[in-house]
């Protein structure tokens, strides 16, 4: 991401916040949708990094999504949406390479 697109990424959360509108109110922050440990859907993705049945890496606007477990597939492809099934057995953040 360049410099401008995080300055104005950074922006854009602090006028949400200050308009008290959620923090993803203009599309910058990702969010998670989790259903016990089998099933997990991330809205904000830009592309799947990786993709294997242990491990799904996303990327989003600010930082990339990983999931680890077993069995683990990809599903329900929609807008800036991708759902990961299986055995989910952790989700960790981490900034964009």
């Amino acid at each position: 991401m360049s410099h401008n697109s995080k300055k104005t990424a950074g922006f854009l959360t602090r006028l949400a916040k200050s308009l008290d509108f959620p923090c993803d109110t203009f599309g910058n922050i990702p969010s998670l949708e989790i259903k016990g440990n089998f099933e997990a859907t991330a809205y904000g993705c830009t592309k799947v990094l990786d993709y294997s049945t242990d491990t799904v890496k996303l990327a989003t606007v600010k930082q990339n999504i990983i999931f680890e477990g077993r069995n683990l597939i990809l599903s329900d492809f929609t807008a800036g949406a991708i759902s990961v099934m299986g055995q989910i057995e952790s989700v960790r953040f981490t900034d964009n390479d």
